[in-house]
């Protein structure tokens, strides 16, 4: 009870009981090994468990991010999650929303355009992009490079406008 838990002090109660720890707080906290032991490992030992904020104190995969984010209705922070392609990202955060609070770094040689603006919806966090090159649609790069800029850390990539046709209007 009260306005924040770290996962290891759920952990360690539910070591001491044999009946299930009754979990009525707004935050829980901690290290993805023991908030996975809570939220997924040991799941059916806590009671009321699924709509707490959680912050993951460590570095985690997008899959770790995306497992704890699928196991709770609250918001999700991540202050480091690890570099990966934005295609990569994009799949293993699938049940991230536009409400957690995670920090992604896009590598690789290509991005599109489409998984940054995917990526984007999954975070309000900021999507630092260090890929070689930016590929899509004048409309979605646009939308990245220009109407959600404040979103992303953009450096030295290439962009590739991948549409068959752009006017000269566009272009200026």
């Amino acid at each position: 009870t009260g306005d924040s838990v770290t996962a290891a002090e759920l952990n360690t109660l539910d070591g001491k009981t044999s009946v299930d720890v009754e979990v009525s707080t707004t935050t829980v906290t901690g290290t993805i090994a023991d908030l996975t032991k809570v939220y997924v490992t040991n799941k059916a030992n806590f009671a009321n468990l699924g709509t707490e904020n959680v912050t993951i104190s460590d570095t985690v995969s997008a899959a770790q991010a995306n497992t704890i984010a699928k196991a709770t209705s609250g918001d999700v922070t991540a202050a480091t999650v690890t570099a990966a392609t934005a295609a990569t990202l994009k799949a293993a955060l699938a049940d991230a929303k536009d409400t957690d609070t995670l920090t992604l770094t896009v590598n690789g040689a290509t991005a599109t355009a489409a998984d940054l603006i995917a990526l984007d919806g999954k975070t309000k966090g900021i999507v630092t992009v260090t890929a070689t090159e930016v590929t899509g649609s004048y409309d979605n790069l646009v939308t990245v490079y220009d109407t959600n800029k404040a979103n992303f850390v953009l450096g030295d990539e290439n962009i590739k406008i991948t549409d068959s046709t752009v006017t000269a209007a566009k272009l200026n």
